[in-house]
């Protein structure tokens, strides 16, 4: 089985608390800073992350029945990227289907994909025995996450998001297009999306150093339609998250929205990579008058140190909007 039994010894010699079950799920990331989000997602729900099988386990591989004692995988990403766990077939009935004998979350219903698996091997340890498998071929639905069990349905499509990652390093010429579906949970989606986001960042510029990006993220939100905002970042060891700020930031305010839940269509990100460092610091900043009506056009003067370079000065003329409520503003 891909858990462990914990056992923790109580005050009292000689009696023994049995605690629940640790789950793990694979994940094909080896970003540090990406795989600490999710595993401390994760957590709450006792599920220990581990390095999964990138894409599908074999291009001839496709699929096994799934019948009593064959594996199968609960899959929250599916895609380029995969991120699930694994476990064994224990009941089929039609097309329903049980499996693990215990639950992966415990989250109670959720509609995410199942797949067929194929075991590469067990990694034998007395204190952490799990199977190294590889997702193969979508063969239905999970419904719910129980205590007892994982159920779902054979020949059902998953109402997933969809996820497009297009990123580009000008400096190595490495280039790809990454395509997910993500499970729709409203405990689960934001950090999932990010995730895929930042692993696809990480894994066409997987070298430290001093990079900029420009950033073009796109959220289609339920009842609200497109929003699109362009950015340029910078930092100054690994470029995946300042790269994924913006998307972070609309899908923070999407959970967190107090009026109604809001539901996440889908999103995409574009993401051009460079070596080197381009910014500047703004170093004072000063106004003619610090008396404006709303819809003026408030003249700033600008002194910016770029860096490595000599301070600048820039004249930057910024309209206040019309519909700005009288007050005291903070430039």
């Amino acid at each position: 089985a891909n858990v462990l039994p914990n056992a923790r010894v109580n005050s009292r010699p000689g009696q023994v608390v049995l605690t629940p079950c640790t789950t793990f799920a694979s994940f094909t990331c080896a970003s540090h800073s990406v795989r600490e989000k999710l595993a401390a997602a994760l957590k709450p729900y006792n599920v220990e992350l581990v390095q999964g099988i990138s894409g599908q386990s074999d291009p001839n591989f496709k699929g096994a029945p799934i019948v009593p004692g064959a594996a199968f995988g609960l899959m929250l990403v599916s895609g380029d990227l995969t991120m699930g766990s694994f476990g064994t077939v224990t009941y089929r009935k039609g097309d329903m289907i049980l499996g693990f004998g215990h639950p992966f979350m415990g989250i109670g219903p959720l509609d995410a994909a199942l797949c067929s698996a194929w075991v590469y091997d067990v990694y034998p340890l007395t204190s952490a025995s799990y199977k190294i498998c590889g997702p193969g071929p979508i063969v239905g639905a999970s419904t719910q996450d129980r205590l007892f069990s994982v159920g779902g349905a054979l020949n059902r499509v998953s109402r997933t998001i969809p996820v497009t990652v297009d990123v580009r390093d000008r400096t190595t010429g490495r280039a790809k297009v990454f395509h997910a579906q993500v499970a729709q949970h409203p405990n689960l989606f934001a950090t999932l999306v990010s995730t895929v986001a930042g692993a696809s960042v990480s894994e066409i510029r997987s070298f430290p150093g001093p990079a900029m990006a420009k950033v073009t993220t796109t959220v289609d939100v339920e009842g609200i339609g497109k929003i699109t905002r362009t950015n340029t970042c910078y930092d100054g060891r690994s470029i995946d998250a300042a790269a994924i700020a913006d998307l972070d930031d609309a899908l923070s305010t999407m959970t967190s929205n107090p009026f109604y839940p809001l539901k996440l269509n889908s999103s995409e990100i574009k993401i051009e990579v460079c070596s080197g460092r381009q910014t500047a610091q703004i170093e004072k900043i000063s106004v003619d008058e610090n008396k404006f009506e709303a819809g003026d056009t408030v003249k700033l003067a600008l002194s910016i140190k770029p860096f490595k370079s000599r301070a600048i000065q820039r004249i930057v003329n910024f309209p206040l909007p019309q519909n700005m409520p009288a007050g005291r503003y903070t430039l």
